[in-house]
Parts: structure tokens; sequence; C-alpha cells
């Protein structure tokens, strides 16, 4: 993939990004990589007229004054949204049972709750 403006991290951002990375993934870390998107999450962010986004393969990073987060996504870029009151939702997918993905230690309910 060539350079694109959507996989620039605005310098804001940067630190807040840097404190995920060596969060989640270690303290040596301090730059994106194929590993940080996992296949089973993604971010949903609903906003108040209903509408709604999806992202898969992405994860979040708040503001600190959790007004605002930059979704990364692995193919579809960075953006920033304003956090409504209903927020922003990582999930992740759980393999319904007796699916060819269901490993041992699956939700026997095939992940509803």
């Amino acid at each position: 993939m060539g350079w694109s403006a959507w996989h620039v991290v605005p310098d804001e951002w940067k630190p807040r990004l840097r404190a995920h990375l060596r969060a989640t993934c270690g303290e040596g870390r301090d730059r994106l990589s194929a590993h940080d998107f996992r296949g089973d999450q993604s971010v949903h962010l609903q906003f108040a007229d209903g509408s709604f986004a999806l992202f898969r393969y992405a994860f979040a990073v708040l503001d600190e004054a959790g007004e605002r987060c930059m979704v990364f996504t692995e193919h579809c870029g960075y953006h920033v949204f304003p956090v409504g009151t209903d927020g922003v939702e990582v999930v992740r997918s759980v393999p319904l049972r007796g699916s060819h993905e269901a490993e041992p230690g699956a939700a026997a309910d095939g992940g509803r709750r």
C-alpha cells in the first residue's frame, strides 16, 4: 500500500498511540505493525442521530477528556471521531459452536449474552 493521508497519525495523537502500544504490546513499542490489528476485534461507534460506524480489524484510543477517540484500522486508515453519550465499544467476535473456526473453550452458547 502506498502513502496515504489516511495513514498519517496526527502529532497530537502520537503520545496516546505510543502509550496504548506500550500498554498492550510492551515497553519497546512505539510504531504500529500488522500484529496490532486483531482479526476478531472491531470498534463500534454510536452517534446521537442513531447512525453508527463499525470498523473491523481495529482498535480505539480515547483522548484524556474522553471526548474524542481515534480509531486505528488495519485497512481503512486512522480516523478521529467525537465520543457521544453512547461512547465507543470495542467488541470481539466469538466463533459459533460447531463452526470450523470453533476452538476448545469457546463459549458454548455461541457468544450470546
